[in-house]
């Protein structure tokens, strides 16, 4: 696990320190709608919200790379009727994204797409719902690391796809829609791959470059 971090680490260095004129340095924040998805049955939306720093670089003519660090919250519900569970996750998330940028008038017209690597930082599950003896709620801390004796529930380390689409204005200012697709089956327990989690995102964005 370390290893994958010291991975994402290098990667967005080494992107980092590649720096010249055509390089931007910016802030993004945005919110989510998640869902964890299961193949037989996906959990209901949640939704979260997302901020960090990113760096904008020119590469050849109309082809930017664009790294970030962000703050994001996934997470997903259901709702029973007689009892609700929500699902909250932080996650350290290091998206690494091509975008290819066509003027059109005076935007320029932005498809993105990329890996991203995530680590959970914290989350918890709760669950609250109705008894003979009124409102019952049951939470569960930690779900990456467990707690006072309860083991994980879900991996830290999670990685998948991004994609997106999107405009720019002003030379500064651009707002996406993206897709994250998440790959690692994030349940701690071996489970059949029809029941198993992974984690699904779609993020509204705004960025503004310096």
């Amino acid at each position: 696990m370390k290893l994958k971090l010291l991975f994402c680490a290098a990667a967005l260095l080494a992107v980092s320190i590649v720096t010249n004129a055509q390089t931007k340095f910016g802030v993004v924040a945005g919110v989510n709608i998640n869902k964890i998805r299961i193949e037989k049955e996906s959990l209901d939306p949640k939704a979260g919200f997302h901020l960090g720093v990113l760096l904008d670089k020119e590469l050849i003519g109309p082809i930017h790379i664009q790294p970030s660090i962000l703050f994001t919250q996934k997470g997903a519900k259901q709702d029973l009727g007689v009892a609700e569970t929500k699902i909250k996750m932080n996650y350290l998330q290091i998206p690494i994204e091509a975008s290819l940028r066509l003027p059109l008038g005076p935007i320029k017209l932005a498809i993105n797409a990329g890996p991203y690597f995530a680590w959970g930082l914290n989350g918890k599950m709760e669950t609250e719902g109705e008894s003979g003896l009124g409102k019952v709620k049951v939470t569960y801390e930690n779900i990456f690391k467990g707690k006072d004796g309860e083991d994980p529930l879900y991996k830290r380390f999670d990685t998948g796809l991004r994609l997106g689409a999107g405009v720019h204005m002003l030379e500064h200012l651009a707002v996406n829609l993206y897709y994250d697709l998440g790959f690692v089956k994030l349940d701690k327990e071996s489970i059949a791959d029809e029941f198993a989690s992974k984690n699904g995102s779609f993020l509204i964005s705004a960025s503004f470059v310096f």
